[in-house]
């Protein structure tokens, strides 16, 4: 685009109103042109920039600031390169315009802006922080500007220092680094920054609440400490609920209306909130050791300010709990953008952490959030997972981890209606279960299956059914985890599972080769360490031996009935002893073929020692209902043999 033309287009970024339908056209139409050709359009930015700096009048640097402002917005690499290339024309603008607010805001806009690339951020931090520290000093500017300077400041103070030897075509930086770099010692902290802006937030008069004050806490809350500062304040919680409630209060001229606020400040407020509630993951030894040294980085206190116990996030997660934070979320979630949602999920998968918050969240509308920021309709299955992008995909797993959470302590019956099928709740919590991503832990792993079992377990057959249609591969991978609780957890879901027919024929089906090698599996996990292993594997195998072609097809797997004698044998939990017997009951009792082959298999069980071993258990005193299947079974094989 021509130069001139190109202007005109930018000169749309000057409006103050983020909600602007000609400013969001014209970012639109300059995002094409940077895709459409990179170079031309980047030389014909600078081209204008030249010609407003040249100009050094109060609405041509209002401009170039804001140009600059939109384009790190869309391209970040092009941005920094333009940046670092005018870096000493901005800074040797005329000092009397840098007095004007109003080309000040634009200029701290920028350096906003700029901040998200790390070379930008050097040369900020060389350049301007002496002027940033003058605002912030100064009590005639307004809280606009002063919001801005704390932002750009807590950003610099958050991301760790490490200054190179050059920063582009600037020339060295060696000189001024560690004079530039005394605020850190000698200016605020974050905590009096973030201070500064959460008084901002409150301030009674609602027209004067600074976006730019939530974008400096959304970076600030990542400090425990201002987390800490944040939710003790329930004033500012509730401003930050409110906007995203109710919006806010905007000045038409001589009306006031109230106004969505801007997605960016959505995802602000969001990050700030999901900030206050995070868990830190778990960490090994270097991670530890790497985290405390970036404490110490960015003037923390070392081991104290990147561990903190899960009680105190706990308590911070109830707070938001108690101000209503789901109805809130549901507000906003409508309308959000990919990137809120994920945040959404995030903040969710927090407060569902502490067992006794699930109750509470579900009851506030959890569940239907969850299914709201999927894009999952509530009353109908949901189809196969389509191929999405990599945001979709981090979304899933976030916002089905939190829905695994709330599963796993509520009672299914109670945690649905008529406004919301079980059914729609499956793919979601299939989708962790291979889920390759870093944000999805062995415990979300976990609890997916443990929310699956519990489903299983509501007496729904279409339920199980859409379990087994749309998990089966991802279900049997697991059978033999390493993980004792993982493989455990398998198992118990397995044994509700082969209680219905889909699941059963997986392991029944005399057509299916795959079918004998689950059995095999099955019954190896009943010889497991782990007691409840045991305990689910014998079920499944007592369960599967009730549907009516089981008998004649268990009684020729060689594996089951080594498996049961096996038990017979050494087992000490009677439980496992007690299912294994009625396994044995329902086959011996059940077999419905005489042919030669079910009695040469009758006789090899008898070789093997089956007799035996079922004797051993009736002389080991087993339980009343033990005793009676072992008899049952026993006097059947007697008879099957003769």
């Amino acid at each position: 685009m021509d130069p001139v033309d190109l202007r005109k287009l930018v000169e749309f970024f000057l409006t103050d109103d983020l909600s602007s339908e000609a400013r969001a056209q014209a970012v639109l139409k300059l995002a094409a042109l940077l895709e459409k050709d990179r170079f031309l359009t980047v030389k014909s930015l600078e081209i204008v920039l030249t010609d407003c700096l040249n100009e050094e009048t109060r609405e041509s640097c209002r401009l170039a600031f804001a140009v600059m402002t939109t384009l790190f917005h869309i391209d970040v690499e092009a941005a920094s390169e333009i940046f670092m290339k005018y870096s000493s024309a901005y800074s040797e603008l005329a000092i009397e315009l840098l007095q004007d607010d109003k080309v000040l805001e634009q200029l701290l806009e920028m350096l906003s802006a700029s901040c998200a690339d790390k070379t930008c951020r050097t040369l900020i931090e060389a350049k301007y922080t002496d002027l940033i520290l003058k605002i912030l000093e100064d009590n005639a500017k307004p809280d606009l500007v002063k919001a801005l300077a704390a932002s750009i400041l807590i950003k610099l103070l958050v991301t760790p220092k490490k200054l190179s030897s050059a920063v582009g075509s600037t020339g060295s930086t060696s000189g001024i680094a560690a004079e530039s770099s005394s605020y850190r010692e000698n200016g605020p902290d974050v905590n009096e920054l973030a201070s500064m802006l959460r008084k901002m937030v409150v301030s009674e008069d609602k027209n004067s609440i600074s976006f730019s004050a939530i974008e400096g806490l959304t970076y600030a809350s990542l400090n425990i400490s201002v987390k800490k500062m944040l939710a003790s304040d329930l004033k500012c919680l509730k401003v930050l609920l409110s906007l995203l409630t109710k919006g806010y209060q905007k000045i038409d001229g001589d009306t006031i209306r109230t106004a969505i606020i801007p997605p960016s400040v959505t995802y602000g407020i969001l990050t700030i909130l999901s900030n206050i509630c995070a868990y830190p993951p778990p960490q090994s030894e270097e991670d530890t050791q790497i985290k405390k040294l970036s404490s110490y980085a960015t003037g923390g206190n070392g081991e104290k300010e990147f561990q903190e116990k899960s009680d105190a996030i706990a308590k911070r997660c109830k707070i938001l709990i108690d101000l209503d934070i789901i109805k809130a979320l549901s507000s906003c979630s409508k309308s959000c953008t990919t990137n809120s949602k994920l945040t959404i999920g995030s903040l969710l998968r927090s407060l569902a952490t502490e067992p006794k918050h699930r109750a509470h969240i579900l009851q506030q509308g959890a569940i239907l959030l969850i299914m709201s920021i999927m894009d999952l309709e509530v009353n109908v299955p949901s189809s196969s997972p389509s191929q999405s992008s990599r945001s979709e995909k981090l979304l899933n797993y976030s916002a089905a981890s939190a829905l695994g959470k709330i599963l796993i302590s509520i009672n299914p019956s109670l945690a649905f209606s008529s406004k919301i099928s079980p059914l729609v709740t499956v793919r979601p919590l299939v989708s962790i279960l291979d889920a390759e991503n870093q944000t999805i832990t062995m415990i979300d792993v976990f609890e997916a299956l443990l929310a699956l079992t519990n489903l299983a377990s509501k007496d729904d057959a279409d339920l199980s059914k859409l379990i087994v249609t749309q998990g089966w591969s991802k279900i049997e991978d697991r059978m033999l985890s390493g993980n004792t609780f993982i493989r455990r957890a398998t198992i118990e879901l397995l044994c509700n599972l082969v209680s219905t027919p889909d699941a059963a024929a997986k392991f029944l089906d005399p057509e299916d080769k795959a079918s004998r090698t689950r059995l095999k599996i099955l019954v190896a996990v009943t010889d497991a360490e782990d007691q409840k292993t045991r305990s689910a594997a014998s079920g499944a195998l007592a369960v599967l031996s009730e549907w009516a072609p089981a008998p004649d097809i268990l009684i020729q797997n060689e594996d089951v009935i080594k498996g049961m004698i096996r038990i017979f044998k050494y087992e000490d939990d009677q439980d496992v002893v007690f299912r294994a017997a009625v396994c044995c009951n329902n086959i011996m009792c059940a077999v419905t073929d005489s042919s030669k082959v079910i009695k040469e298999c009758a006789r090899r069980a008898v070789e093997l020692g089956a007799i035996q071993a079922m004797q051993n258990v009736l002389s080991n005193k087993a339980d009343k209902n033990t005793c009676e299947a072992i008899n049952l079974a026993l006097k059947a094989l007697q008879t099957f043999i003769k």
